[in-house]
């Protein structure tokens, strides 16, 4: 009398594709819809492999280092493509800021040809044209300023003490002030 071997653990279709078994392995963990992890007994069961036969096969091809590699390069795939978004999304937001501040050029352009130029001084003028180039080349990214190393002081020449930075802000709203007066005489002229 032959005593039949047992068959439990051993897989119950000899003809076993391994490379369809082991992507719906790695497919089902790596699905986005995935509430739970799909164990190698899961995997098993849904495709007639004794539970100890799959993990073997799975240990031997490392199936689980697989899946961090693929996990990995997805979760970096993600990553590069929020940052572009965010790129492209922070670039028309610059080209937008410097279309304003082009306009708000013009506009001050226009009421420059309004005032009188005696009344003007050309510290102002020089302000005035830099506070526009200034905003456009903050919003296309450039920096505010460029500054130049005084050498022999060993130190940057773009430091404003608070009484500088007072006066400074006294003559913008000055000559904001001339300006808003300058645009609405220009308007009432215009009507």
């Amino acid at each position: 009398m032959k005593i039949k071997p047992k068959t439990q653990g051993k897989t119950k279709n000899p003809k076993i594709n391994w490379i369809k078994v082991k992507t719906d392995y790695l497919a089902q963990n790596l699905s986005p819809d995935a509430s739970e992890p799909y164990t190698f007994a899961k995997c098993a069961e849904k495709w007639g492999i004794g539970h100890k036969h799959l993990m073997a096969k799975a240990k031997e091809e490392d199936w689980k280092a697989q899946l961090d590699q693929q996990a990995t390069q997805i979760a970096q795939d993600t990553l590069e493509k929020i940052h572009h978004d965010s790129v492209e999304t922070e670039g028309g937001i610059r080209i937008r800021q410097a279309e304003i501040a082009r306009i708000a050029q013009e506009k001050a352009r226009a009421a420059l040809k309004l005032i009188d130029p005696a009344k003007l001084q050309p510290r102002d003028i020089i302000k005035l044209a830099a506070l526009g180039l200034g905003e456009e080349r903050k919003a296309l990214g450039f920096p505010d300023r460029v500054e130049f190393e005084d050498i022999t002081q060993g130190h940057s020449d773009d430091y404003e003490s608070p009484l500088e930075k007072a006066q400074k802000a006294k003559a913008m709203n000055a000559l904001g002030d001339r300006l808003l007066k300058a645009m609405n005489s220009g308007e009432k002229d215009s009507e």
